[in-house]
C-alpha cells in the first residue's frame, strides 16, 4: 500500500495478487466438473480530500486457464516450463463514494 499526500489531500493506492482454483461446468449434463487454475490482479485508488468524503476506484482482472496443459523439464543447466491452452478473461471495475464519520 502506498499513501501519497499533497496539500492536505490523501490518495491511497494499493495492489493485490491472488491465485486460486475454481470449478467450471457447461450446461450439458454430460460435461465433467474439473478444477481450473485462476490468477487475479486487483488495484484500488482512493482519494479523500477533506478526510470525510472521498472517491474510490477499484479494478480487478481475472484469468482462468481452460483446456490447458503444462510440463516442466529440468537438466544440469536449469529448468524449463512449457504451457499451452486457452485463457478466459474477466474484468471488473467499480467507482464508489466514501463517507467517513
Amino acid at each position: 500500500m502506498v499513501e501519497l499526500s499533497q496539500a492536505g489531500a490523501a490518495v491511497v493506492v494499493f495492489e493485490a495478487d491472488g491465485a486460486s482454483s475454481m470449478i467450471l461446468r457447461r450446461r450439458s449434463r454430460k460435461s465433467q466438473m474439473r478444477p481450473r487454475s485462476r490468477l487475479s490482479v486487483s488495484g484500488v485508488i482512493a482519494s479523500s480530500p477533506d478526510g470525510h468524503i472521498g472517491v474510490r476506484l477499484d479494478g480487478r482482472i481475472y484469468s482462468t486457464f481452460v483446456s490447458s496443459s503444462s510440463a516442466i523439464a529440468c537438466g544440469p543447466v536449469g529448468c524449463v516450463l512449457a504451457f499451452s491452452g486457452s485463457v478466459l478473461w474477466q474484468v471488473e471495475a467499480t467507482v464508489g463514494l466514501v463517507i467517513r464519520f
